[in-house]
C-alpha cells in the first residue's frame, strides 16, 4: 500500500499536468475560398443557360486582362447563371466576399439585369430548384470596372454553399456585364500549442517561435559559452508520463507535432584548439600584392583559415587565402581561426598595412628648365609632397627633393627619378619610376657645321662681356675675338676643316668642336 500512494500521486501529478497542457490557445488563420480572376481558365465554375439561344457566360480579354461575361444585347429575352465551386461556411468567421463588375453599352438600358446571390442547397442540377438569397452590393453603371465592396456572409452557414451571378434581359433591357476578380476570404479558428525552451547551462538556446501550429516548421539555436560544445538537444512532449520523442531534421529544425512540446540542451566543457604562432605580426605590402602568410600550428583543430576585416570585432570579415589587396584594406585587421568539436579559437590579430602605388597618370615626364641656353633645373610633376629618389647615370643621388637645380647648369648625363608614398629602412616602397630626361652638351653657336666665309651667330650666356678662341686640329689658335653679353655674329676667315671652339665668360670656359665646310 505505501508503495501504490506514491505512484498515485504521481500519476495524478501527471493527468493535472496534461490537463494543463490541452487548454491550448485558439488562434484565427485567414484562409481563401474562392480566388477566380479568369487567368486560369474557369477553375470549378459552372454555366447554364435557363433561357435564351445564344445568352451563355464565356471568358473574355482585354488590354491582357481576362474576365467573365455574358452579352445579351440583341439577344431577346435571355437568362444565364454563372456559379462558384461549393465552400463551407462552417467553423469560420468573417467570411467577406468582393469583386468587380463593368458593363457594355455604357448609357443604355440601366437596369437591375444581373443578381448576385447565395446558396447553400444547391447541388449541380436546375439553379431554380434551389432556394438563393440575394447579396446587397454595389454594381457598374458603366464600362469602367467598379468594385463591389465587402459583402459579409456572416449570416449564413452550410458545407455545400455557392455564389451565384445571374444575368437577366428582356425583349426591352438587354445589357452586357463583366466579372472579375472574386474574392472570398475568412478566418478559421486554429488550435496552437505551446513551445516551452527550459534554460541550459553553459549556453544559449532558443526556438523560432514560442507558440505554432500543427505542421509548421520550427528551428533551435543552441550556442555554447566558450569553452563548451553542444552534447545534446531534444525535443519531447511536455508530459511526465511517457513523453513522446519529436524527430529533429538538419540537426536544428523539427515539424511541429500537435501537442505541447519542451526543448532541452546541454552543452559539456571540452578543450579547445591552441594555436602556436605563425604570422601574427605582418610586413607593409604594395597595393595588389598578396600577404606573405605563415600558418600557425593548431593542436588538434579539424579546420583553421585566415580571417581579415575593416574592424576588431570581426562582427563581419572575409575568409583569406592568396587574394591580392588593393590600397582600400589598408587597416584592416587578421587573425587565425582554428575549430574542432570542442568549439573556435582565434589568434592574436594584426594590423594590415597596404601602401598605395602611384599611377604612372600621376607621375608624368620629368622636365628641364632652360636658363640661357643651360639647363639648371628638373622636375618631376604634378606630383608633390611624396618621397623621391634622383639618380644620375643610373647611379642613386642625395637628392631627395621634387626637383635637381644648379644655377651654373646641371650636367651632362642622364637623370631620372622614383616617386612613392612611403619609404623605409630598405628605400622606396611600391615606387614608381619616370622617363629618362637626358642633359646634353649645351651649343652656343646657331648652326654646325658652319659653311666658310659666311657669318654666324654666337650666344654669350653669360652675364657681361666674354671672350672667344678657336683653335685648329692641331691646337693652334687662330682667332680670338671680344663677345658682348647676348647673341654676336662672328665672321671667320678660316679653310674648312675641324676646330675646337671655346667661351669664357661669366659662367666659365665651354668648349665646343665646330666643322667648317
Amino acid at each position: 500500500m505505501k508503495r501504490i500512494l506514491p505512484l498515485l500521486a504521481l500519476l495524478l501529478m501527471s493527468v493535472a499536468f496534461m490537463q494543463a497542457q490541452t487548454q491550448n490557445t485558439l488562434r484565427n488563420e485567414p484562409i481563401t475560398l474562392l480566388d477566380q480572376d479568369w487567368e486560369d481558365s474557369w477553375k470549378g465554375w459552372t454555366c447554364f443557360s435557363m433561357e435564351g439561344e445564344n445568352c451563355e457566360w464565356s471568358i473574355g480579354e482585354s488590354h491582357g486582362n481576362h474576365f467573365a461575361q455574358c452579352n445579351a444585347q440583341n439577344q431577346g429575352v435571355c437568362e444565364c447563371w454563372l456559379i462558384s465551386p461549393s465552400f463551407s461556411l462552417n467553423d469560420i468567421s468573417e467570411a467577406t466576399l468582393s469583386f468587380k463588375t463593368a458593363r457594355y453599352y455604357e448609357g443604355f438600358n440601366i437596369g437591375s439585369d444581373i443578381e448576385v446571390s447565395f446558396s447553400n442547397d444547391y447541388y449541380g442540377q436546375d439553379p431554380t430548384m434551389a432556394t438563393w438569397t440575394a447579396l446587397p452590393c454595389t454594381l457598374a453603371f458603366s464600362n469602367e470596372w467598379s468594385e463591389s465592396g465587402p459583402i459579409s456572409l456572416d449570416a449564413f452557414e452550410g458545407d455545400r454553399c455557392r455564389i451565384a451571378f445571374r444575368s437577366i434581359s428582356t425583349e426591352n433591357n438587354a445589357s452586357g456585364w463583366k466579372i472579375d476578380d472574386i474574392m472570398l476570404t475568412a478566418n478559421k479558428p486554429v488550435e496552437s500549442f505551446s513551445i516551452t525552451v527550459l534554460e541550459p547551462e553553459h549556453g544559449r538556446l532558443s526556438a523560432s517561435q514560442t507558440e505554432a501550429v500543427t505542421g509548421d516548421t520550427i528551428c533551435i539555436t543552441a550556442i555554447p559559452d566558450p569553452n563548451y560544445v553542444l552534447s545534446s538537444l531534444t525535443v519531447r512532449e511536455a508530459t511526465f508520463l511517457f513523453p513522446q520523442s519529436v524527430e529533429l531534421f538538419d540537426d536544428y529544425c523539427f515539424v511541429m507535432p500537435a501537442f505541447d512540446v519542451v526543448i532541452r540542451a546541454t552543452f559539456s566543457k571540452t578543450e579547445l584548439p591552441i594555436i602556436h604562432g605563425g604570422t601574427m605580426k605582418l610586413e607593409p605590402i604594395c597595393a595588389g600584392d598578396p600577404l606573405q602568410l605563415v600558418a600557425p600550428e593548431v593542436d588538434n583543430a579539424d579546420y583553421g583559415e585566415w580571417q581579415i576585416s575593416p574592424n576588431d570585432s570581426f562582427d563581419i570579415y572575409m575568409t583569406y587565402t592568396d587574394q591580392q589587396l588593393d590600397a582600400s584594406f589598408d587597416g584592416w585587421k587578421l587573425r587565425y581561426m582554428a575549430v574542432n568539436e570542442a568549439g573556435t579559437a582565434y589568434s592574436q590579430k594584426a594590423i594590415i598595412t597596404v601602401y598605395p602605388n602611384i599611377e604612372e597618370s600621376e607621375i608624368a615626364q620629368i622636365v628641364g628648365k632652360k636658363c640661357g641656353t643651360n639647363i639648371e633645373h628638373i622636375l618631376v610633376y604634378p606630383v608633390a609632397g611624396l618621397y623621391y629618389q634622383w639618380y644620375y647615370n643610373n647611379e642613386p643621388m642625395t637628392n631627395t627633393a621634387q626637383y635637381i637645380h644648379n644655377e651654373n647648369g646641371l650636367k651632362t648625363g642622364t637623370y631620372r627619378v622614383e616617386v612613392s608614398h612611403f619609404k623605409d629602412a630598405n628605400g622606396l616602397r611600391c615606387s614608381v619610376s619616370s622617363d629618362t630626361y637626358e642633359v646634353r652638351p649645351r651649343s652656343f653657336v646657331s648652326s654646325n657645321p658652319l659653311k666658310r666665309d659666311v657669318p654666324f651667330f654666337l650666344e654669350n650666356d653669360g652675364e657681361g662681356e666674354g671672350w672667344l678662341n678657336v683653335y685648329s686640329a692641331d691646337g693652334r689658335k687662330v682667332h680670338s675675338q671680344w663677345l658682348s653679353e647676348g647673341q654676336n655674329v662672328v665672321s671667320l676667315d678660316l679653310k674648312s676643316g675641324l676646330y675646337v671652339f671655346s667661351m669664357t665668360n661669366s659662367h666659365g670656359t665651354t668648349t665646343e668642336k665646330v666643322i667648317i665646310q
